[in-house]
């Protein structure tokens, strides 16, 4: 909430002043690049997306915004590579690094495939999809229901009803429950409270369970721009998708996890105008992972 307070007070200033966010241990390069780091300061990870928003939000603010990761033995001259281009640079067991793009292998995206790279050839005794009340999360249960992948699946959301009408998600839930390859169980859980996704991971169709699945897909969306920001609106966008997360990733080490499934947005990573906050929750859902 303060670095989003200070990001505000310094939209709403005449002359836009010049901004630099610092970090440590956000952006580390990967495996690839020669470096053998873990990831760090994941608490803080949320600040790339409100940087990418920043960016496109405020395309006149000098120097706009720096988004560096520094990591240890970082030299004292290095420090001139903040006024460079770039707007990531990890300094790592004494090299610099820079973010790229990098063209990615085309893949296929049939449901099945997806199943594959999920679980393996393994069939999951139970399958918990938070937001699975969702227009996301009742498209990933109806693909393990069809790919035979699932004996018993459970759907969450904090009402325990479906999140909007008018989209066919009725339909789809009532699909599902009639289905005889699959038990499907319904739950109101807040994910944003950690007794709420305790007591959704003592179920009995949870805590029996030989090989278990976890599907984070609860979010709420947010559109305003970055000056308009308030508290309350961090807090309702940031509980579902972020502390939901960090809920569920607790309480997992107790159970035998067999896929681990985080949805995203692209947001994160690209950012979007008006996005700022949801952005931000979604970076920070990333550096989790």
């Amino acid at each position: 909430s303060a670095a989003f307070a200070l990001v505000k007070q310094a939209t709403l200033a005449e002359p836009l002043p010049s901004m630099l966010f610092l970090s440590r241990g956000l952006h580390l390069p990967s495996p690839s690049a020669g470096s053998s780091a873990g990831s760090a300061a994941a608490a803080h990870g949320w600040s790339g997306g409100l940087v990418r928003v920043l960016e496109l939000e405020y395309s006149t603010m000098p120097v706009l915004a720096k988004d560096v990761a520094v990591g240890p033995g970082m030299p004292l001259n290095a420090c001139g590579s903040l006024c460079g281009p770039d707007t990531q640079l990890s300094w790592m067991e004494g090299r610099a690094f820079v973010a790229r793009l990098r063209r990615a292998h085309a893949v296929e995206l049939s449901s099945s495939a997806l199943d594959r790279r999920s679980v393996g050839d393994s069939t999951l005794d139970a399958a918990v999809i938070t937001g699975g009340l969702g227009g996301l999360g009742l498209r990933a249960a109806t693909m393990l229901q069809q790919t035979h992948r699932v004996r018993s699946l459970v759907l969450t959301s904090r009402s325990g009803q479906v999140a909007r009408e008018g989209q066919g998600l009725p339909a789809q839930l009532r699909r599902l429950q009639a289905a005889r390859t699959v038990s499907t169980v319904v739950l109101a859980c807040n994910t944003a409270e950690s007794h709420d996704v305790i007591g959704m991971m003592m179920r009995h169709e949870v805590a029996a369970a030989r090989a278990l699945g976890l599907l984070h897909a609860a979010g709420i969306g947010d559109k305003g721009l970055l000056r308009d920001v308030s508290e309350p609106r961090i807090g309702s966008v940031f509980a579902p998708k972020a502390m939901g997360a960090f809920h569920q990733l607790s309480t997992a080490t107790a159970h035998p996890i067999a896929a681990l499934v985080m949805f995203s947005s692209v947001a994160a990573g690209l950012g979007q105008v008006g996005q700022g906050v949801y952005a931000a929750a979604n970076a920070h859902l990333d550096s989790l992972t």
